[in-house]
């Protein structure tokens, strides 16, 4: 018997199209349509603090105290702490040979472990990350790792300088 033919228990599930939807709403961090979603289909919401923010958005919007333009303009958190471009390469090599899945609900234990180990200023303090969902974990490193490849790719096409 093949490897191939073999289901392993991180394996992702396969998952509704409105269950696909709600999945993407969490990791892009939608939190009105997460609200939405997770209300739709009775499904306990895997980050409360997302779930009870796009809830205020809407009774927010059903009271006309704000627009949909408005939650759009949501600017998501940026790192203070900037990294070397090494560290994001060295980041992106090691993710990419261990075959990490970029689903949000596997691997939890590694994606903590390598967020700190590269991102230690952001992601290295206990709180942190011990408080946040498996999802919740996946999705800043499925972040991390858009990011990182981002600047991993534009230092390969930058050109070298020569000294002189």
């Amino acid at each position: 018997m093949t490897g191939d033919n073999v289901r392993h228990e991180y394996d992702a599930p396969k998952l509704s199209h409105s269950e696909k939807l709600r999945v993407n709403a969490l990791e892009s961090q939608d939190a009105l349509k997460y609200y939405q979603l997770c209300t739709e289909s009775g499904t306990k919401p895997e980050d409360p603090a997302l779930y009870e923010m796009g809830q205020l958005d809407f009774v927010r919007l059903q009271q006309g105290t704000v627009c949909h333009s408005q939650l759009e303009k949501r600017v998501k958190p940026v790192l203070t702490d900037p990294c070397s471009i090494e560290t994001y390469v060295s980041f992106v090599e090691e993710v990419k040979r261990d075959g990490v899945p970029t689903d949000v609900y596997q691997w939890p234990d590694y994606k903590s472990r390598v967020l700190k180990k590269y991102f230690h200023s952001a992601f290295g303090n206990k709180r942190n990350l011990n408080s946040m969902s498996s999802a919740q974990i996946g999705t800043a490193f499925k972040h991390m790792l858009t990011y990182a490849k981002k600047i991993a790719n534009s230092s390969k096409s930058q050109p070298a300088t020569v000294k002189g």
